[in-house]
């Protein structure tokens, strides 16, 4: 599994690293942002080993489709 977080912001020629604090707490990091506008996107990815097996069906089916609409 892959997990990755953006932020969409609204002006980004506006942003200066002035902007952004980092603290480091117990061996985890973490980070905050003053004065700035965005929005978060948070995608996920597993990989078809990772899904149950009940559901490797249907996303077989979906991928059939997709290949068949590009063709």
């Amino acid at each position: 599994m892959k997990q990755r977080i953006t932020y969409v912001v609204k002006d980004p020629d506006s942003f200066t690293p002035e902007q952004l604090h980092v603290d480091r707490l117990d061996l985890q990091d973490s980070f905050s942002l003053k004065g700035v506008e965005a929005a978060k996107e948070l995608r996920i990815t597993l990989g078809l080993d990772e899904l149950p097996s009940e559901v490797l069906p249907i996303i077989s089916c979906c991928l059939k489709i997709i290949d068949t609409d590009f063709e």
